[in-house]
């Protein structure tokens, strides 16, 4: 392995140092989009606010209203992408496990049948 000597390492903390920079990544994505997409429902909140007419109601009380209305709409939403990116981060490392358990069987029984990278049999002489 990349990160350990000689058969030293603990699977887990190569795991660990392997996966912690995509869970940071993954993280930092999710937390970017949810704000980009309060703020953006909040400015589609004032927009309407401001487009229904005259009088025009009061600034302040206009943000604080679309703050709310637009924390409402994000629950929703944040609630269905968190379903459907688990879901697909959990489908890519099971592909990703079984791919592995697959191709350490593979060279395992090809090791035990004898197979291309499997041990080779003993040379005899031919007189």
């Amino acid at each position: 392995m990349l990160f350990c000597k000689q058969g030293t390492c603990d699977i887990r903390i190569c795991a660990t140092v392997v996966l912690a920079p995509v869970a940071t990544v993954l993280a930092d994505s999710l937390l970017q989009g949810t704000v980009n997409a309060l703020l953006t429902f909040r400015i589609g909140c004032i927009a309407k606010r401001y487009s229904a007419g005259m009088p025009l109601p009061s600034a302040k009380l206009v943000r604080k209203a679309a703050g709310r209305e637009a924390t409402v709409m994000l629950g929703s939403v944040v609630a269905k992408l968190t379903k459907t990116v688990t879901k697909a981060v959990w489908d890519s490392a099971l592909r990703v496990v079984t791919g592995k358990g697959k191709a350490a069987a593979g060279r395992l029984a090809r090791g035990l049948l004898g197979g291309p990278a499997g041990p080779k049999e003993p040379s005899t002489p031919t007189a």
